[in-house]
């Protein structure tokens, strides 16, 4: 059902236009609203099919779905059109064999992190310290590359109905969705937004922060430096003064949104659910005249009793700059639990104090055995180390030839002759 920008008591825009699509053929009806942005009236854009036409056979049916358009705008001429020969029948391949590939593809040996750690926000324009910063760059440039295969996968859940109906079940199923950082439980309510409820009752496995522990802008200058937290969130979907996303106001004072909470327990589905304590948790929130520490958390999220089996496990983030942010005004992680377990009417919580390494990333043992997790991420982390260190070296070399022949050059002559 389409969605039009203004409420239905309101009346129409006076100062719209209609725009030619890339198509050449069709029209979309604009307004240029009170920010003097230019929007669609009406979204998605639907247009009116004529006796035999189908959706998806003209280029406009996708101007609402910039990722669909790009893809199509930027397909090479071979592959514009299917060959008419040697295709091979997939589809008529046993359920079975087909599952095998789908696990092959979409199956991943670790989780899929949306918001890694270390990453370090307060809520305000950026006060970061310069070396949070190049570590968050980094981490996310690792992070880059392992979502860059899920690309190919993505593409080929969407060849046909068929196979979209067959793999999704299988990748948000037996994948882990982590969303560890400060910013972790608004990426997730990002996400159960955009997958819809179909999807979202196929999760299984989610790790996501605490909601005592999130962070959200309270400035109209942070959202964007905020949109870094992750690959979900995007400065174009914050065009809006203050950060807005699904037509909904972030305010600090109101938020964390309990969306999904609600929609976790009414699907009740999940088998294994992580909650994390930041990295950056324990600083305290500055504001100019006052103060707004972090509450311990002594409550789950969700309502155990909703669910046949879920496992709960209690994360303590911890890396090199916990030093710099001392705990000691905070509980052990086993007392936390402890307390969440009696909240939870006796359900379990299990605790653990877990490293964050260098690529972002740490043990959890919901793929494999924690410390096999753990052995594999140690040897992960010397080889990222191992190139950062060449990078680093290489750059320290540079900077000396660039000092010696700096250095070579003949003195200036001050009397300028």
């Amino acid at each position: 059902m389409a969605l039009r920008v203004y409420g239905r008591s309101q009346t129409r825009p006076k100062n719209t236009f209609f725009e030619v699509l890339p198509c050449g053929i069709h029209y979309i009806e604009k307004v240029r609203n009170k920010y003097d942005q230019i929007k669609d009236v009406v979204t998605p854009y639907k247009r009116q099919l004529k006796k035999g036409e189908k959706r998806g056979e003209c280029l406009c049916d996708f101007h609402s779905f910039e990722e669909l358009t790009l893809e199509r705008t930027t397909l090479s001429a071979e592959y514009k059109e299917l060959p008419k020969k040697k295709i091979f029948p997939f589809l008529k391949l046993a359920g079975e064999f087909r599952n095998q590939i789908y696990e092959e593809l979409f199956v991943f040996a670790q989780p899929i992190e949306f918001c890694p750690e270390p990453f370090h926000y307060n809520g305000s324009l950026d006060r970061w310290n310069k070396q949070y910063h190049q570590d968050h760059q980094r981490v996310m440039i690792h992070q880059r590359k392992f979502l860059s295969q899920m690309r190919s996968a993505k593409c080929f859940m969407r060849t046909s109905k068929q196979i979209h109906a067959e793999t999704s079940p299988i990748f948000y199923g037996q994948n882990v969705f982590s969303f560890s950082s400060v910013a972790g439980w608004v990426h997730l309510d990002f996400f159960l937004h955009k997958i819809d409820l179909r999807k979202c009752g196929m999760l299984r496995k989610i790790i996501v922060n605490h909601p005592n522990t999130v962070s959200v802008p309270r400035s109209n200058k942070g959202d964007c430096e905020y949109a870094q937290a992750s690959r979900l969130i995007w400065p174009r979907q914050s065009k809006e003064p203050g950060f807005v996303f699904g037509k909904r106001w972030f305010d600090y004072y109101e938020y964390p949104s309990s969306d999904p909470t609600l929609i976790l327990n009414r699907l009740g589905k999940l088998e294994q659910l992580g909650i994390t304590i930041p990295i950056f948790t324990q600083e305290t929130s500055k504001r100019r005249y006052e103060d707004f520490p972090v509450a311990v958390p002594s409550t789950l999220p969700i309502d155990p009793a909703k669910f046949d089996k879920v496992k709960v496990t209690l994360f303590m983030l911890e890396s090199e700059y916990t030093r710099n942010f001392p705990r000691a005004q905070w509980p052990e992680i086993e007392q936390i639990a402890a307390e969440m377990t009696v909240n939870a009417a006796g359900h379990p919580v299990e605790a653990i104090t877990t490293r964050v390494h260098a690529q972002g990333r740490y043990a959890t043992g919901f793929i494999k055995d924690f410390a096999e997790d753990l052995a594999e991420l140690q040897t992960e982390e010397a080889v990222f180390l191992a190139a950062k260190a060449a990078v680093e070296a290489e750059e320290q070399l540079r900077q000396i030839v660039w000092q010696a022949e700096y250095t070579a050059l003949p003195a200036e002559d001050e009397e300028g002759l």
